[in-house]
C-alpha cells in the first residue's frame, strides 16, 4: 500500500470548502484502511505543475523503496550482516516491541472489563483475552528468534532435535 497514491481530481471545478470536505471523508472512510497502511492522498489541481509535482512524488516515493531494497542487499551481502542488526531487522523489532506493549494494554484493559461485565459477555472477552495472549506470545518469540544470532538458532535447532528423540 506505499506504493499507492490516492488522487483526487476536479479541484477546479468545486469549491475548495466542499472538495476539502469531500477529500476529508473519503480518508476517514473510504481511504482509511489503504491510508492506514501507508497509501498517500494527492491533489491534483488539474494544471501542468500538479501533474509535475504528482509524479515527482512518485518517483521519489519509488526512489526510497528502491534505496531501502538496496541497503537490506548490501547488508546482509556485503557487510555480512545479520537481518536482526540491520536497519531493516532493527525497524521491525521496533515495530513488534510497540505492537506487543499495544497488544498488553489492550489485554490489560480486556481483563478489568471482563471483571465488570456480565457472564455471558464476561466469557466472551475470555475468549478475545486467550486469542490475544496467543498471538502476543507468537509475536514476542518471532521477536526473539530475530535477535538470536545464527549460532543461537542453530543450537535451539540441535537443543529441540534431542528432546524429540
Amino acid at each position: 500500500m506505499s506504493k499507492v497514491v490516492l488522487v483526487t481530481t476536479m479541484w477546479d471545478k468545486v469549491e475548495y470548502d466542499v472538495g476539502e470536505a469531500r477529500l476529508e471523508e473519503l480518508k476517514d472512510n473510504l481511504w482509511k484502511a489503504m491510508i492506514l497502511r501507508g497509501s498517500k492522498t494527492f491533489e491534483h489541481r488539474n494544471t501542468r505543475e500538479s501533474a509535475i509535482q504528482l509524479i515527482q512524488s512518485i518517483v521519489l516515493r519509488q526512489q526510497e523503496t528502491t534505496r531501502k531494497g538496496v541497503q537490506l542487499q548490501v547488508e546482509i551481502s556485503d557487510l555480512e550482516m545479520e537481518f536482526r542488526e540491520t536497519v531493516a531487522g532493527r525497524e521491525l523489532c521496533s515495530s513488534l516491541e510497540e505492537l506487543t506493549r499495544r497488544r498488553k494494554e489492550l489485554l490489560r484493559r480486556l481483563q478489568a472489563e471482563a471483571k465488570r461485565a456480565d457472564p455471558q459477555i464476561s466469557e466472551h472477552l475470555r475468549r478475545e483475552y486467550d486469542e490475544l495472549q496467543a498471538e502476543l506470545e507468537s509475536i514476542l518469540i518471532r521477536g526473539q528468534a530475530l535477535r538470536m544470532t545464527k549460532f543461537q538458532r542453530f543450537w535451539k535447532s540441535i537443543q529441540k532435535s534431542w528432546k524429540r528423540k
